[in-house]
């Protein structure tokens, strides 16, 4: 009877772990895919090449704000749109620096990701036609450049000699599906990277 009974309680007991497994190891999933945004669809520019040597897709600056208008206009279901550019690059505060990932992006990106800030504002309308010199920190840069938990809101940094002004911080959204860190990032107006960091 005992070993009827300790033969049934493991069983049981089995089942029961591989069922919290699953539904952990789901839940993981779908918040991976959470923070990456739902129903999200990135559009690049096409490839390059000089000679024989072909470049990635993306190489080429192609795409144009008309570009966007037209998706915006002709495209049905779209909720939001942000066109957006990227560039590596050392960000400089009073005391510290940091190296990372900045982003150039239109006003409704925070909503595309479904990303709410910690601190501050994100990125205005009247900012991205101005281009304004206005910069939304993601969680890291701010931990190292100000400090862990630390509201920079209205202090200055500079991104390559550029002066920028801190207008609000990300909350944490971890590491996305592919291993980047998502919360290493700087956000500006994309019309201000384009002609103050990229030159394009």
């Amino acid at each position: 009877t005992s070993l009827t009974a300790l033969g049934m309680i493991i069983g049981v007991g089995a089942v029961i772990v591989m069922v919290a497994i699953g539904n952990g190891a789901r839940a993981s999933i779908e918040s991976q895919i959470r923070s990456a945004g739902s129903n999200l669809v990135i559009v690049s520019a096409g490839s390059t090449g000089f000679g024989p040597v072909r470049q990635g897709q993306g190489a080429t600056t192609t795409l144009t704000d008309a570009d966007a208008e037209a998706i915006r206009d002709e495209v049905p279901g779209i909720r939001y749109l942000s066109p957006g550019v990227n560039v590596r690059a050392q960000i400089v505060a009073e005391t510290t620096n940091w190296g990372t990932q900045v982003q150039g992006a239109g006003d409704e990106l925070a909503a595309l990701r479904s990303w709410p800030l910690e601190y501050g504002v994100f990125l205005s309308p009247s900012d991205v036609a101005r281009a304004a010199n206005v910069a939304v920190l993601g969680a890291v840069v701010r931990d190292q450049l100000f400090g862990a938990g630390a509201d920079p809101t209205g202090a200055a940094v500079r991104i390559r000699n550029s002066p920028f002004r801190v207008i609000g911080v990300l909350s944490r959204k971890g590491q996305a599906a592919m291993g980047q860190d998502q919360d290493d990032v700087v956000i500006v107006p994309y019309t201000t990277a384009q002609r103050r960091l990229l030159g394009i």
